[in-house]
């Protein structure tokens, strides 16, 4: 009978760290499991990826283990066991097995291992040493073909093997960094990630192990390899840790390693390159400047013979231009051009390393000719760049990146000169390099944010919103590409916001902005203090939290904006050469504090950033006007509220000198013929107005018909002009299809202004032009409090636009506009639906196609500021040309709006016959006031589509504020000033608002008896008058001057038992009067009765509410 013998079969190993994270499994580390029997491999599992936690693995692969054959102990638990390995190496993770197993029987008298393993009877190798040397040195051999046929998982093995086999001690680790040199040049053939990984636990386990004899002469040599190593994976990688790693090893190496030796250089080099790569990650100068000290003393030491000298010389050249690209001493740039141009002259076409010292140099020169603008720079890097190109062969991975440098090249050519074709030809070779990396390739991400950068560019060209779309598409892709920690994450964040804003500035999406100001705060949060980025990111920051600002009105945003502006300024050095931007936007930011809040220290903090811009720019500088001009604004406005002489006449000495420089720039001649119209106010020489005039007028002639800054220009020569000029300014600006719509507004109410003296028969097209602009004035993409601050000055223009109706003899269109203004404004103040709210439920497509059109136009129109913000003439030009497409667009769906049932009258007044029904329940009388007259509008309920006109000569809006201040006064409050419509009205408290009659039955009841005088009758305010006497004025004067003539006018001269109630629209002062209870109360001198005193029924006043639904309150 056979002999019975017990397997045990294992399945679902599952191996776990219980250490982790550990320097010796690596991030992303495959694993695999082995059988060795008798000091010989049996079976060798297939790799597996880790699982989601990063720390242990799953080994699907069945084994059968014979009980003779017994690597480790075992510790049985149910139907798993688990046991903990022994380390191989002293200092080696601590890892746990778990298995499942099963145990069955086997009849075999002389079972071999094969039997157990379920393998063929072969052995995949040998752990023994001897054995293990031969094969290393077959490998090492191998590794020296031209062609590498040693494949990964041999080297895998052989790693094992070693450490299975062969003595902890300096042999070992002799045979371990031959191995990983094998490694290296498997990985330099192949390009694999992980075979790089595997060098570097090799080349960590050679360290450890000659650890043991630090005086080993190949202690250094050991360090310097897994140095290297750790470099060549910080290339690929960019994790600071093994930059901190490659630094230890590569310092300790250089230590150990004496002047004379021929490795000296080389480890010398490459101590430097990483300390670059760390100054690259943290910003911190020290190892900025340790860098370029190792690379001088490399190439000190090296011999002139040396086949790598010239490649250390690039490579101190490349870290001279990072100190220059930071801190901007161009002594630096010129060392680098020095030791590249030495580099090319010295390297044949032959040389691998020739295309490189090309591209450097090629960049190197253009970089000095940003900083110069020498133009003989920037066609000499064109050469070496192409040059670079065309002496790498296709297919070679360098090819990519020089064809790379080549489309940046294009792009800073065109930056500086402005050919659009150089900009086409950037653009087509950075998409040729982008399709030839494969997509999950590190590097694309960098290519891919070159194209986002070029298309950004042509998008501020022409205008076209696809190239800015794509923009984002690509920087969102590079960022995809970029895992969290990577050196270049910051940057690349920072770049996809910069793309967001252009859209945003396009668009007007104010989803596009948050995201632009989320993706600046990321790079900022990522990029450590002292980093010499930091400051461009915080006046970044400054720019985009004070774009939001003007959108939202919130003040925090605009105090964050400067608080980092005012950083960016502070950490930047006066050389760099983006200081003149810092300065810039920090000063305009203190100008919109100052236009927001008054305060006379921002102002002067604005002109002190813009006096530094000065002075930093030197004579001759393209920037010189434009801070010139951005001083002579700033001086212009201190004038305007401190009427300074000495500012105004350095802000016409600045602008000038911003004209002298560029005679052609319209904006420039505006701002000069304004600061002489300033001095010309202030000391009536009419020399200062002819000056005015001509530069003025020559702004206007600079720019077409069509153009989006017209308006404004317009507006300004309007001020300035003899009045049949003016009124040809002022509609001109006001009837523009261009312009933001405050412009036109404002233009057309000076129309209207001075049509009232110089053409009167303009008046009505005036207001007409004025009051159709105002629904777009109440719900624009404007922050709530700036459409606040403009709507308190429509009500004005809205009543003197009736007066002017009422004067030539149209009642209707006078009440026509009345509700217009009064649905805007209270609509606005009381949160009312508009009627884009109404199109939002009803056509939602016609309504956001409508709203996107009109935010474009506005964000547009409003863009220019009188601060230059560096925007050339031809992006000036593409955005009118745009601009004039979308109001196309906007007017075409305009149309269509107004074809849907419903909306025929979409933001358009009422008309008088809709109007009418409000009188249905009882007369309205609208009193209208304006500073040309007072009069009252009736609407009878058997009188449609007619309106009666009552004129009201003998009462004013002085007397009107008069009474305001009188009853403000007599209650005893204190009186809170607003300017509401363009004039002073008093807010009284809400109980003393009287907004039903009832609320005075206790002080009628004490002024009843109270005689009426004919002096109070005829205003006179000689002495100090009592309460009772100061209510009988007021009622009084409402009774006599506007309430009886009213009465009168619907035949109502007698109190009824059944009153008809009247509903009072007042305008206004007026609103805040009690005119619902004027009346002549008490007894007159003869001792009789007043025909309206106790017997007179209040007349009904509205409700908020039932305002909303009838007239109106101005």
């Amino acid at each position: 009978m056979s002999e019975l013998h017990t397997v045990i079969t294992l399945h679902e190993l599952h191996i776990e760290s219980l250490i982790y994270p550990h320097e010796d499994l690596p991030d992303g580390m495959k694993m695999s499991a082995q059988l060795i029997i008798d000091q010989y491999i049996w079976l060798h599992t297939q790799l597996v990826k880790s699982e989601p936690s990063g720390k242990s693995w799953k080994l699907r692969v069945g084994c059968n283990i014979p009980a003779q054959a017994a690597m480790f102990q075992v510790v049985f638990l149910g139907h798993t066991f688990e046991c903990l390995l022994n380390t191989v190496n002293s200092d080696g993770p601590t890892l746990r097995l778990g298995a499942g197993f099963a145990i069955s029987q086997s009849s075999c008298h002389h079972p071999s291992i094969s039997d157990f393993i379920a393998l063929p009877d072969s052995k995949i190798a040998s752990v023994a040493s001897e054995t293990v040397t031969n094969d290393l040195q077959q490998a090492w051999e191998n590794s020296n073909m031209e062609q590498l046929t040693t494949n990964s998982l041999n080297i895998w093995l052989m790693h094992e093997r070693i450490l299975l086999g062969c003595q902890e001690g300096k042999e070992r680790a002799q045979l371990l960094n031959i191995l990983g040199d094998i490694g290296m040049k498997k990985y330099n053939s192949v390009g694999s990630i992980q075979d790089l990984s595997q060098t570097i636990c090799t080349c960590a386990d050679a360290v450890r192990d000659n650890s043991i004899d630090p005086d080993n002469l190949m202690s250094p040599t050991f360090l310097a390899d897994l140095g290297v190593a750790l470099l060549v994976r910080v290339k690929q990688l960019r994790r600071l840790e093994d930059i901190t790693r490659a630094i230890k090893m590569l310092q300790q190496s250089v230590h150990l390693t004496p002047d004379g030796h021929p490795d000296k250089p080389s480890r010398l080099n490459n101590l430097g390159s990483s300390l670059l790569w760390r100054f690259k990650r943290l910003g911190n100068r020290h190892d900025l400047d340790q860098c370029i000290a190792h690379m001088e003393a490399a190439v000190n030491l090296a011999a002139d013979n040396d086949p790598d000298r010239l490649a250390w010389m690039s490579n101190l050249g490349l870290s001279l231009g990072s100190r220059f690209y930071n801190f901007w001493n161009l002594d630096d740039l010129n060392q680098a051009i020095t030791f590249f141009e030495a580099c090319v002259n010295s390297a044949s076409d032959s040389n691998p390393k020739k295309p490189d010292f090309l591209g450097h140099l090629g960049n190197a020169l253009l970089r000095r000719y940003d900083h110069t603008e020498d133009l003989n720079d920037a066609v000499k890097s064109m050469t070496y760049t192409q040059a670079a190109v065309d002496l790498t062969p296709d297919g070679h991975p360098n090819r990519s990146s020089w064809l790379g440098d080549l489309g940046l090249s294009f792009l800073n050519r065109f930056i500086h000169l402005g050919d659009l074709d150089d900009l086409n030809q950037s653009i087509t070779y950075l998409e040729i390099v982008v399709n030839l990396i494969a997509d999950d390739d590190i590097d694309r991400s960098k290519q891919l944010n070159h194209l986002g950068c070029a298309l950004l560019k042509r998008y501020e060209q022409l205008g076209n919103l696809d190239d800015v779309n794509q923009s984002i598409t690509c920087r969102a892709a590079a960022l995809e590409l970029i895992p969290d920690g990577h050196i270049d994450r910051p940057s690349f964040l920072g770049m996809l916001g910069d793309s967001f804003y252009h859209r945003f500035q396009h668009l007007g999406d104010l989803g596009d902005l948050n995201q632009a100001v989320t993706y600046i705060e990321a790079r900022l949060d990522l990029t450590p203090d002292g980093h010499p980025d930091k400051s461009g990111q915080l006046n970044c920051l400054n720019i985009l939290l004070a774009a939001r600002f003007r959108q939202f009105g919130d003040l925090d945003d605009l105090n964050k904006a400067i608080a980092q502006g005012k950083a960016g300024v502070n950490f930047t050095a006066d050389c760099h050469p983006d200081k003149l931007m810092f300065l810039s936007s920090l000063g305009e930011s203190f100008l919109w504090r100052f236009d927001r809040l008054g305060n006379l220290a921002d102002l002067n903090q604005c002109i002190t950033q813009f006096e530094a811009c000065v002075e930093l720019t030197p004579d001759g500088h393209t920037r010189k006007p434009k801070v010139l001009h951005n001083l002579a604004v700033a001086l212009g406005t201190r004038f305007l509220r401190l009427r300074n002489p000495a500012d105004v006449n350095r802000a016409i000495i600045c602008a000038a000198a911003a004209v002298e420089h560029h005679p052609g720039n319209s904006l420039y001649l505006a701002t000069l013929g304004g600061a002489f119209c300033h001095r010309f106010v202030l000391l009536w020489d009419f020399d200062d107005l002819d000056q005015c005039i001509t530069y003025i007028e020559a702004a206007v002639h600079l720019l077409p018909d069509d153009h989006l800054e017209k308006p404004s220009r317009l507006f300004n020569l309007g001020e300035d002009e003899d009045c049949q000029k003016l009124l040809y300014s002022f509609s001109s600006a006001a009837c523009s299809s261009s312009g933001a719509a405050w412009f036109r507004f404002s233009a057309a109410e000076k129309w209207a202004t001075f049509a009232r003296a110089c053409q009167p028969s303009a008046i009505l097209k005036a207001y007409t032009t004025a009051i159709a602009i105002l629904p777009e004035l109440a719900w624009l993409a404007l922050s709530i409090a700036d459409r606040h601050h403009r709507l308190l000055t429509v009500g004005k223009l809205v009543r003197d636009g009736a007066a002017a109706a009422i004067a030539a003899g149209d009642y209707q269109k006078s009440v026509e506009w009345l509700e217009q203004g009064r649905s805007i404004i209270w609509g606005q103040f009381l949160e009312l639906r508009t009627p884009v709210d109404k199109l939002k439920q009803s056509h939602p497509e016609l309504a956001e196609q409508f709203i996107s059109y009109s935010k474009t136009l506005e964000v547009a129109g409003t863009k220019t500021t009188s601060i230059d913000e560096y925007i050339t003439p031809k992006s000036t030009n593409v955005r009118t040309k745009n601009f004039h497409e979308i109001v196309h667009k906007r007017e075409n769906v305009l149309a269509q709006i107004r074809q849907q049932p419903g909306f025929e009258q979409f933001l358009l007044p009422k008309s008088i016959s809709h109007l009418s029904h409000a009188a249905d329940s009882g007369p309205v009388v609208i009193l209208n006031i304006s500073g040309y007259q007072c009069d009252g509008l009736i609407l009878l309920p058997d009188l449609q589509e007619e309106v009666i006109h009552v004129p009201l000569p003998s009462f004013t809006s002085s007397c009107a504020e008069e009474l305001v201040e009188l009853l403000a006064s007599t209650l005893g409050t204190d009186r809170h000033i607003e300017t509401l419509a363009g004039e002073v009205m008093y807010h009284l408290p809400r109980k003393h608002t009287f907004s039903h009659a009832d609320e005075f039955d206790e002080l009628l009841e004490s002024i009843r008896g109270t005689t009426v005088c004919a002096e109070r009758l005829q205003g006179s305010r000689e002495g100090k008058l009592t309460p009772d006497q100061s209510f009988s004025r007021i009622l009084s004067e409402l009774w006599i001057k506007i309430v009886q003539p009213i009465l009168k006018a619907i035949a109502i001269t007698r109190p009824t038992d059944d009153p008809e109630r009247i509903w009072w629209c007042p305008t206004g002062p007026l609103a805040f009067l009690p005119i619902h209870a004027a009346g002549l109360y008490g007894k007159d001198q003869d001792g009789k009765d007043h025909p309206f005193g106790s017997n007179h029924q209040p007349m009904g006043k509205p409700t908020f509410q039932e305002l909303a639904k009838k007239l109106f309150v101005l």
